[in-house]
């Protein structure tokens, strides 16, 4: 029996039996004891100690102590619900917020970095400019360098159509 204590500690009591043999007919071993578990996100380490109650014909054993390592594990119907509690929603929604937050800042800068310091990131804004803004057809025709070491451009063509 495990009672839950607070910040993911537990203290366990137990009854354990049985023997290590080679041979069928060889007796049992029993002995009752207490532990204490330590719950990590992925494992539960225990240490327990053990009074045994039955005598031993080969041992003369007075204690056992024993530390354990196992895997954290809960019954199938509790693996959605353990899941959820340890990446509670809270830590979701931070999580994306921090995320957005860089994603706003990260990109944009990105952007502008490339248009001013590479030739593709230039080529790339120039040919995303809008060719026609209310009424004036724009053409910008080529275009070498980067706007932070030199621009130079071939040639730059505004046609305005007047519609009456």
């Amino acid at each position: 029996m495990i009672r839950d204590l607070p910040n993911n500690l537990g203290i366990a009591t137990f009854f354990d039996y049985g023997n290590a043999f080679d041979r069928f007919g060889t007796r049992l071993q029993y002995s009752v004891g207490v532990g204490v578990r330590v719950r990590l996100p992925v494992l539960t380490l225990g240490v327990d100690i053990a009074q045994p109650l039955s005598s031993s014909l080969r041992w003369d054993v007075t204690q056992q102590r024993f530390l354990s390592v196992r895997p954290r594990s809960a019954p199938a119907h509790q693996l959605l619900a353990q899941a959820v509690a340890m990446f509670s929603l809270r830590r979701l929604l931070l999580l994306i917020a921090c995320l957005a937050v860089v994603a706003a800042i990260v990109a944009p800068a990105a952007l502008i970095w490339s248009a001013l310091f590479t030739t593709g990131g230039l080529q790339f804004v120039i040919r995303h400019i809008p060719h026609n803004i209310a009424g004036v057809q724009l053409d910008i025709v080529g275009v070498r360098g980067t706007v932070a070491d030199g621009l130079a451009v071939e040639r730059v063509r505004s046609i305005t159509s007047w519609c009456t």
